[in-house]
């Protein structure tokens, strides 16, 4: 018998698993897999750890002639944090980051 999948996810973490190449949600019906040990079938695969911290996105600053050929310097900083919807039940999809 080949071995099973048992990846342990580290805390502060969500995973997401595979099965030939389509997403598996974990049992609690969740598309993120929680932090602990898991066991599943040997075709199994962990995909992505991903982060449940806030993560900070920068833009460089770039200049942009305006229609009056004024020229204005942009910054964009995005801070995002993907959640499980177990975590944050009030979140609806659109929001989620998934």
């Amino acid at each position: 018998m080949p071995p099973a999948f048992c990846p342990q996810v580290p805390e502060g973490c969500y995973a997401l698993v595979s099965s030939f190449g389509r997403i598996m949600n974990h049992s609690s019906g969740e598309i993120v897999w929680p932090p602990g040990r898991h066991c599943g079938m040997p075709w199994m695969k962990c995909d992505s750890l991903v982060s449940k911290e806030h993560v900070v996105f920068n833009m460089p600053v770039k200049g942009c002639k305006t229609q009056d050929n004024v020229t204005v310097q942009i910054n964009l900083a995005v801070v995002f944090r993907c959640v499980s919807m177990l975590a944050r039940p009030a979140l609806t999809r659109k929001t989620d980051c998934r």
